[in-house]
């Protein structure tokens, strides 16, 4: 037998001799593919099938799934059967098969195949029972939940939201027949003379004894509430930042902003005396600006440019149209500030400017990063934003060979991996008057 006869013996399991002039007609497993022509000379070339099977792709275990067969050159009538295994009713009528799930039928692939006389098909339907909320914080801080239901019928979602320090009342959901709900919630993000971000943790379930089960979209059960405000501004890069004290400031001295690294997973954040900052963002038509004060029991910088980050230092990041910037800013302990772009470059920026000065408990460090070097001409506002502070802590750290930690506000930059998806929405503001800034 030639090495063409070998394969198609090893993948055929049912063979039926068809004489179509010169070549014989194989028909492999139902669930495995279409059948092929062989010819004579050992090549191997697609057919069309004799029959082929009309109807859905995915269903829930509460959808009759109907196929109609399609005859390929086969006169018409027949008997019909079908075949799907455990926890299916099936039903011929005509040229269509129906195939009724079992209601308790769990999620996933199953193989439903229809025999007309002595040709068969098959077809792969993903039974998908999930009701799936998506959580997204819009513009306003709020965070907005979306709830698609894929059953045929109403469905009843209760979502319990539990955010620190909040008492957040349970929401009750009915969701349309495969449709989608709505539902907003509202924190008071002000806090401290600024404003800060509150992680909301969602539980959500359906009635006992209901069909399905719940899951969660992209950013999970967690989700971060909170904005950034944007202000239309050109700053003196001076390290002086009483010239942003006319916009809400940005606060991070929270401990669920707090988040430890490597071996020291535990919690380790002391308070805001260990590490606590406040910042401002903007921009104007050639600049980037941040004004960030830290307050920093330990301050430790003397890494390598590539290496600030395991250092007492800044990263900001966004992403515009699908392309990540990321930053990192470290202050040496004689006041040099050293700028460098992560992400999508990695570069030291030169042409950018920026002032640090010791206040009481730390620093203060304003900059100004040219839109044209960031690789970001034409951005006027951005889209999202997040930001951290590294913690070293020095001798109380393995020797300052590392960051013992983080704060944060949103996510995406400092964890496992990098993810755009956890950064935070931008709230652009107008431009500071002339008696607003001092």
């Amino acid at each position: 037998m030639d090495p063409f006869g070998r394969l198609l013996d090893g993948l055929v399991h049912e063979v039926e001799a068809a004489r179509v002039g010169h070549r014989r007609l194989a028909h492999p497993l139902a669930a495995t593919g279409a059948p092929v022509f062989v010819l004579d000379a050992g090549q191997i070339t697609p057919a069309e099938p004799l029959i082929t099977l009309l109807g859905p792709d995915k269903a829930t275990s509460e959808d009759p799934i109907t196929f109609t067969v399609q005859r390929h050159g086969l006169p018409a009538g027949g008997t019909l059967s079908g075949d799907a295994g455990r926890g299916w009713a099936i039903a011929a009528n005509g040229d269509a098969v129906t195939f009724t799930p079992d209601p308790a039928l769990r999620s996933g692939r199953h193989v439903l195949s229809v025999r007309a006389g002595d040709m068969s098909a098959a077809r792969t339907i993903q039974i998908d029972n999930a009701i799936t909320v998506e959580a997204q914080v819009n513009p306003q801080g709020d965070v907005v939940l979306t709830a698609s239901n894929p059953f045929p019928r109403v469905r009843r979602l209760t979502i319990k939201p539990v955010a620190p320090g909040r008492d957040l009342k349970a929401i009750e959901l009915d969701l349309p027949p495969a449709g989608t709900a709505e539902a907003r919630i509202t924190l008071d993000l002000s806090h401290a003379g600024g404003m800060t971000t509150i992680p909301v943790t969602l539980a959500a379930s359906l009635p006992s004894g209901e069909s399905g089960y719940v899951t969660f979209g992209q950013r999970g059960e967690t989700v971060i509430a909170g904005v950034t405000p944007w202000q239309t501004i050109t700053p003196v890069i001076d390290g002086d930042l009483d010239e942003w004290s006319a916009m809400p400031a940005c606060v991070l001295d929270q401990a669920h902003q707090a988040k430890p690294v490597g071996r020291f997973a535990k919690p380790n954040w002391r308070g805001p005396s260990d590490l606590s900052a406040r910042f401002w963002a903007g921009s104007d038509a050639s600049n980037l600006y941040l004004a960030v004060q830290i307050r920093d029991d330990h301050h430790v910088q003397h890494m390598a440019d590539d290496q600030m980050w395991r250092g007492d230092s800044v990263q900001f990041a966004t992403q515009v149209e699908g392309v990540r910037y990321e930053f990192t800013v470290g202050i040496s302990d004689d006041g040099r500030v050293r700028i460098r772009q992560d992400s999508p470059s990695k570069r030291m920026l030169e042409g950018a400017s920026a002032a640090a000065r010791r206040v009481e408990g730390g620093w203060a460090l304003e900059l100004a990063i040219p839109w044209q070097q960031a690789g970001m001409s034409g951005v006027a506002t951005l889209p999202n934003f997040s930001l951290l502070i590294n913690d070293n802590d020095g001798p109380h750290n393995d020797g300052g060979n590392n960051r013992r930690g983080f704060i944060e506000w949103f996510s995406g930059i400092g964890g496992e991996r990098k993810d755009p998806a956890q950064y935070g929405p931008v709230q652009p503001a107008g431009p500071l008057t002339q008696a607003e800034v001092r």
